[in-house]
C-alpha cells in the first residue's frame, strides 16, 4: 500500500496493472486508488502500529516526527496493490 497526494496516485483510478520490484524480485499486480477516508485513516494508523516507516509507504515524514491526526487527514488517498486479477 501507498498513501499519496501526488497526481501519479490518479493513474489507479479505476485499477490498474502495476510491476513490483521487491528485493530484485520483480512481480505482476494489481493497484487501485482508495479515496475513502476512513479506509485511508485506518491503514495508516494499522501501519503506525505495525512498525512500518509511513516514509517507505510513500510520505515524507521528519526521522522521530509521530504525525498529528491533522497531518494524516491531510492523506486523502492510498493505492492499493495486491495480486494480479487475471
Amino acid at each position: 500500500m501507498v498513501f499519496s497526494n501526488s497526481a501519479w496516485r490518479l493513474n489507479f483510478g479505476g485499477g490498474a496493472p502495476v510491476r513490483v520490484e521487491r528485493r530484485g524480485r520483480r512481480t505482476e499486480e494489481f493497484g487501485e486508488l482508495v479515496s475513502d477516508p476512513v479506509y485511508v485513516g485506518a491503514a495508516i494508523q494499522a501501519t503506525l502500529a505495525g512498525g512500518t516507516s509511513l516514509t517507505m509507504r510513500g510520505l515524507a515524514i521528519d526521522k522521530g516526527h509521530r504525525p498529528t491526526d491533522a497531518e494524516l487527514d491531510a492523506v486523502r488517498d492510498a493505492v492499493v496493490i495486491r495480486p494480479s486479477r487475471r
